[in-house]
């Protein structure tokens, strides 16, 4: 049985361990120091969790720590071992085994897979390698006996809005922070990584948005005003490519919930659902425009009923740049009567540009209007100017 997955997993181990990532076959493995035979021992682990080694079957669930360390200790004439495991076996399971071999005084261990053989050429090395990478296989093999679910589970979170600090620059601004993430709870465990002929539902996410006016001039630096929102939404981004005149053309739809959190006359609240198609432009693989119109209708706004004049029924969202460089972003409300509206802006510049392997980018940013917070959907602010660091854009 061919098992890649669980080959790149215990290749990074071995990598973060200080061993050869891939193992070699016996006749050819450099010579051990000393008397000790350069012929190294297999043990496999089979998806039942069945452990075959020197001849024997152990069911793994039926063997304390201390007899797995003598049963791997048995085999004499060799320092040298190679577990190999199918791809369905957990990685606390493999990490077991590897810790007892480890104390029955095997020096040299390797990572295979079930038939014990390595990729045979450096291309499907490579390919394996830059899979590990774009999963997010950690090389750490103490990291505990869950790594693999939780790797696998981890990959299933990916941005959405942008993450950011942003600091004030005037005597009436408040600081502003937010984080933002989307979750994939069906379908292949990287976003990215699409099947033909997935059924609808693998393009459902669930995600969550949190918002926050900081006030650091005050003694206590009180938070202003948090806004929460969950959201669940359908999200295809590209349903139709070179149509002509538009070179990408997707959609987002779903239900979102936003609130403060807080009691009272303070206590703000609404429920909607929205439809957000995506127009993406790009030129020379490097400029771009991208235009997300999202329009929404208010299922619940009883706690603040005129928050429509300030909002009305769609937030427009433009954004250009150049790739892995510049990026404008401008987002707004027009209010029902185009007298009520607010603008953002947002400029940001990758520091990796300037200063090697800070994977953050700078930002400026700017906002006029109404309702920058959701306590204050009512009351216009002066104009607001911050500079931060952006996580993600």
């Amino acid at each position: 049985m061919k098992i890649i997955r669980t080959s790149v997993i215990l290749s990074s181990i071995a990598v973060a361990l200080g061993f050869s990532p891939f193992a070699f076959p016996a006749d050819t493995h450099p010579q051990e120091s000393g008397t000790v035979q350069s012929r190294r021992a297999i043990l496999e682990i089979s998806a039942d969790g069945t452990l075959s080694y020197a001849g024997k079957k152990t069911d793994m669930a039926r063997v304390s720590d201390r007899e797995l360390e003598q049963l791997i200790g048995s085999q004499a004439g060799t320092n040298a071992i190679t577990i190999a495991a199918d791809e369905t076996v957990p990685f606390g399971t493999v990490n077991k085994v590897y810790n007892a071999a480890k104390s029955a005084g095997f020096s040299n261990i390797d990572f295979g897979t079930i038939s014990g053989q390595q990729p045979s050429n450096e291309s499907t090395r490579q390919a394996v390698a830059t899979k590990a990478d774009a999963t997010g296989m950690a090389s750490d093999a103490t990291v505990g006996p869950n790594l693999y679910n939780d790797k696998h589970y981890l990959s299933r979170f990916s941005p959405f809005e942008p993450s950011y600090f942003a600091l004030e620059l005037g005597p009436e601004s408040k600081s502003k922070f937010q984080f933002s993430f989307k979750f994939k709870p069906f379908g292949k465990e990287v976003p990215d990584d699409k099947v033909k002929d997935e059924p609808f539902y693998t393009d459902l996410y669930l995600a969550y948005s949190q918002t926050s006016l900081w006030d650091l001039t005050e003694t206590s630096k009180p938070f202003y005003d948090t806004s929460y929102r969950p959201t669940v939404f359908y999200f295809k981004d590209n349903l139709w490519q070179d149509l002509g005149w538009v070179d990408a053309l997707g959609v987002r739809t779903g239900f979102e919930h936003e609130s403060n959190g807080k009691g009272g006359s303070d206590s703000r609240s609404l429920n909607i659902y929205y439809v957000q198609p995506t127009f993406y432009w790009e030129w020379d693989k490097s400029f771009y425009i991208n235009l997300a119109p999202k329009f929404f209708a208010y299922i619940d706004k009883n706690e603040n009923p005129s928050i429509d004049e300030y909002r009305g029924y769609v937030n427009l969202l433009a954004e250009c740049g150049i790739i892995d460089s510049w990026k404008v972003s401008f987002s707004g409300y027009a209010g029902n009567s185009f007298d009520h509206g607010s603008l953002e802006v947002n400029v940001s510049y990758p520091l990796e540009n300037i200063v090697p392997f800070v994977n953050t980018y700078l930002q400026f940013q700017y906002f006029n209007g109404y309702g920058e917070s959701l306590l204050d959907y009512d009351k216009k602010r002066d104009s607001q100017f911050r500079i931060g660091l952006m996580l993600f854009r």
